[in-house]
């Protein structure tokens, strides 16, 4: 981070939980400062300057829009910008979901302000904080995914191996996705060449074991 104190971008449709995110940290006291806000990551993406902040913090359901479609967009637009989950969601499928595609923690809104304080104060260090339901096989899991040839693909890109994975062909992923055969066999090309990978099985067979797909 470029200073002591840590910026805090909130994503949430509900004012009241800007508001109360805002109230809670001050910047002598706790080293972290609220300087943007928005409702959706519509807005975000169009809207926020990266400089202005450290860290995102997201509601995991915004006014019905698809969680996976959020978090992969803002990791997209903004990599380097970790993003802390804050929700009243406490489904076990949507905490593993949520780190799978690169959180660095999830966060209920039922948690005292130290306990969020602590958890914004890691992940400004570059930790990530898993969520107690996790059991220890999925943290490693992730872990690998975090740590292993995932962590330099992009979401799309993850899909894309995600889709060989499951039996599409090229043609029909093309089809899927808007685009060309030939431009979905480049980008396998780029992927294989991140993870050392011979061909599309052996790339589908080293994403798996990192638990990225």
């Amino acid at each position: 981070m470029v200073s002591d104190i840590t910026r805090l971008f909130i994503v949430d449709d509900h004012p009241v939980v800007i508001a109360g995110i805002k109230n809670q940290f001050r910047p002598v006291r706790d080293q972290i400062d609220v300087t943007g806000s928005a409702s959706s990551v519509e807005e975000v993406i169009s809207n926020t300057i990266p400089e202005t902040f450290d860290i995102f913090i997201l509601d995991l359901w915004l006014d019905k829009a698809n969680p996976e479609f959020g978090i992969i967009a803002l990791r997209e637009k903004f990599p380097d910008k970790p993003i802390i989950i804050y929700t009243s969601e406490t489904s076990v499928h949507w905490q593993r979901r949520a780190m799978k595609i690169g959180v660095s923690a999830y966060v209920l809104k039922s948690a005292v302000r130290t306990e969020i304080k602590t958890i914004i104060r890691q992940v400004a260090s570059g930790m990530i904080i898993f969520p107690t339901q996790v059991d220890i096989e999925d943290r490693k899991k992730l872990i690998l995914g975090i740590n292993g040839h995932a962590k330099k693909l992009t979401p799309n890109q993850l899909q894309l191996v995600a889709h060989i994975a499951g039996g599409l062909t090229l043609a029909e992923i093309a089809t899927k996705n808007g685009t060309t055969h030939s431009t979905i066999e480049k980008t396998l090309n780029q992927v294989r060449k991140i993870c050392n990978a011979k061909n599309n099985a052996e790339l589908v067979s080293i994403l798996k074991d990192e638990g990225a797909i």
